[in-house]
């Protein structure tokens, strides 16, 4: 991870904004039982979204287990091109892995709008980076949670590695603080979590529909290479 981090600094996201298009709205239901929180959701976005590659969003029907009580691993389980699925945001959308199904660094060789995100082929809506359009801007707070990752800690908003202190280490993408472990969304690789530190719930990596995703009548498919997003940068 430190040698990508090194290789790639400085380097944002390919953004490429399309067509605003709507497939329905946004469901969450969320409660909670001794073990888990549970996340009932559709997956569609709470706020607008494009079609900046050639997919376009489709409502899916996911249920989350966030463990309440962490399992410590002795070695963090890394990331791999086959979690594609890694965590889900407060709005009920999925946060995804750093690859795509190619294994290459997604937000590079693909394409996100300007809320961070894209659709796949399976028509599954999900953030590559840190959720731009979540409400009062919290992706862009270091000290606000966007969302969670499947070994039950959570993700906290924006955070530049080379400033943030206590400092965020290169393996999983978190650390220790106030008394807690929780992950950050850096500006660099691996963008949300590097390596799992707790055990993840395996249900969750099952949930993904298959099938081809269709754009509403009307909608052109978003084609390009993309450019550098607008971002604010993090202090």
């Amino acid at each position: 991870n430190k040698f990508i981090q090194e290789k790639t600094k400085g380097l944002w996201p390919r953004s490429a904004n399309g067509q605003t298009y709507s497939v329905g709205i946004n469901k969450v239901v969320k409660r909670e039982n001794k073990d888990f929180y549970i996340i009932e959701t559709n997956n569609i976005p709470d706020h607008e979204y494009h079609t900046n590659n050639p997919n376009c969003a489709k409502p899916h029907n996911f249920k989350f287990l966030i463990p309440k009580s962490p399992e410590i691993l002795k070695n963090p389980e890394l990331i791999t091109k086959r979690m594609q699925i890694i965590g889900v945001a407060l709005n009920g959308i999925v946060i995804a892995g750093p690859y795509d199904s190619k294994n290459k660094i997604a937000p590079y060789n693909r394409k996100i709008d300007q809320c961070s995100a894209h659709a796949d082929p399976e028509g599954m809506y999900h953030y590559h980076f840190t959720p731009l359009c979540l409400s009062n801007k919290i992706a862009l707070d270091p000290k606000k949670q966007i969302g969670w990752s499947f070994d039950g800690f959570k993700i906290f908003g924006l955070a530049n590695r080379y400033k943030h202190l206590p400092k965020i280490d290169n393996v999983t993408n978190g650390h220790e603080h106030d008394g807690e472990f929780h992950y950050h969304a850096t500006i660099d690789f691996p963008f949300f979590i590097g390596a799992y530190r707790g055990k993840p719930q395996n249900s969750n990596f099952e949930q993904k529909n298959k099938g081809k995703s269709s754009c509403p009548s009307g909608v052109k498919r978003k084609k390009g290479k993309g450019k550098k997003p607008n971002f604010k940068k993090a202090e």
